[in-house]
Formats: structure tokens, C-alpha cells, sequence
């Protein structure tokens, strides 16, 4: 409940800088997808593309690379 919060925060902030972090947030679930389904080439195909595209990146999405 809390991280959804945050979550919902920190989109509505980083849209008035341009950025859509909702659909940020839609591919790094794409990317989990992948990995719970052992298509790790395919996540980090997702994660690249996402981390090279937005100025900000959440450290616990590094992690999870």
C-alpha cells in the first residue's frame, strides 16, 4: 500500500519534468515478467532500453538487473 503510494507520488512529480514514469513503471514489469519466466536476455533488453530512455531510475531497479 505504502510503495504504491510513493509510486503514485513520485509519477506525478517526475511527469512535470516530462518524463512518463508510468510507463516506466509498466516496462520494469515487463522486464519482471521475463526474469519469472528465466528470460533473463529479454529482461535486460527491457532494462536497457528503460534505464538509457529516463534521467531518473530507481535503485532498487538496478538491484533487480
Amino acid at each position: 500500500m505504502m510503495r504504491n503510494l510513493i509510486i503514485c507520488f513520485v509519477t506525478i512529480s517526475f511527469r512535470s519534468l516530462g518524463q512518463d514514469y508510468a510507463q516506466y513503471h509498466a516496462r520494469i514489469n515487463e522486464a519482471e515478467e521475463f526474469i519469472v519466466h528465466n528470460q533473463y536476455e529479454e529482461a535486460l533488453k527491457i532494462y536497457e532500453e528503460v534505464f538509457t530512455a529516463y534521467d531518473f531510475v530507481f535503485l532498487n531497479d538496478y538491484q533487480i538487473a
